[in-house]
């Protein structure tokens, strides 16, 4: 009797078993959601950046890279850009200053809501070569000699949040300033037909 039982419950387990697999397979597939668009539309535009040195001041300041933005899939791609800047000051008529730098840009960018504002987050990676500062001065002659050469290795700050809304209307720019200058980032977007 006690085998029948065991036999018995086996073949109710087995049944139900069967049962919902049936279930299971027979269930139709549910479509796999399509994502919403990241962005209304997309848009094409440029990253402008300005540096500007006031001791000594610089002869070449500005570059721009062109930015393409997928709005259906939040792509944003940004060429490569470089800026090479140099310049020189007399001080006095009897020193002078000359610095010279070149910068390679390989930026890269994301989105990022922050309290319902629509961000494009933009690491510009800079690397700075041969930033060098020599300073000169006059000797009995007239002739200017060098007295000191300063290498900088800083690469200036390079993590920038634009307000993806105010760069569709005209602009959107981010600055930052010290005593001896300043480098300004200005982003530009154009809805692309």
């Amino acid at each position: 009797m006690k085998t029948t039982g065991y036999l018995n419950k086996f073949l109710n387990i087995l049944v139900l078993v069967l049962f919902a697999s049936v279930l299971i397979c027979c269930k139709k597939d549910k479509p796999i959601p399509i994502p919403e668009p990241v962005l209304e539309s997309s848009y094409d535009g440029t990253l402008v950046v300005e540096s500007i040195n006031t001791m000594p001041p610089w002869s070449e300041t500005s570059i721009g890279m062109n930015v393409f933005i997928d709005g259906e899939f939040g792509v944003v791609e940004i060429e490569d850009g470089s800026l090479e800047y140099n310049g020189d000051t007399i001080i006095n008529n009897d020193s002078k200053i000359e610095r010279g730098g070149f910068w390679n840009m390989s930026p890269v960018g994301s989105f990022e809501i922050i309290g319902g504002v629509n961000y494009l987050n933009i690491d510009a990676r800079i690397s700075v070569l041969g930033d060098v500062q020599n300073v000169y001065g006059k000797d009995n002659n007239g002739n200017w000699v060098l007295l000191s050469t300063f290498n900088f290795t800083g690469t200036p700050n390079s993590d920038l949040a634009f307000i993806l809304q105010d760069a569709i209307d005209t602009r959107s720019v981010v600055s930052v300033a010290d005593q001896f200058g300043s480098i300004t980032w200005t982003l530009s977007l154009v809805e692309r037909p």
